[in-house]
């Protein structure tokens, strides 16, 4: 992955990392059952349905991004946050060539006075 890419991956990630859409069908064995180099983009869409977005780069390779967000609220106040975003690579012949998977939990707190 370039420079260029890897940054707007990134920035991506930190956009979408607020969306709220449920892409629970994103399992881990259907994340697992991906191959890479073996995987099409068909495949894909097929087992795991339509990202939360998607993006053609300048090499003619695509980003696919599935996101989701999901809040809890705390009887103490506050509230936890665990959001997961999925990056699938896709390489110009529309075979997969990578993935990535973060995953961040946050619990905030009411201040006592």
């Amino acid at each position: 992955m370039n420079i260029g890419k890897a940054l707007f991956t990134t920035l991506l990630i930190l956009t979408l990392a607020g969306c709220s859409k449920d892409t629970s069908q994103v399992t881990n064995d259907k994340l697992h059952s991906l191959a890479i180099g073996r995987s099409t983009e068909a495949e894909i869409l097929k087992s795991i349905g339509n990202p939360t977005s998607a993006t053609i780069n300048a090499d003619g390779t695509k980003t696919l991004v599935y996101s989701e967000e999901k809040r809890q609220k705390k009887q103490s106040g506050g509230e936890s946050v665990q959001s997961k975003v999925i990056v699938l690579d896709i390489g110009t012949d529309g075979v997969l060539t990578g993935i990535s998977k973060t995953e961040k939990s946050i619990d905030t707190g009411s201040e006592v006075k």
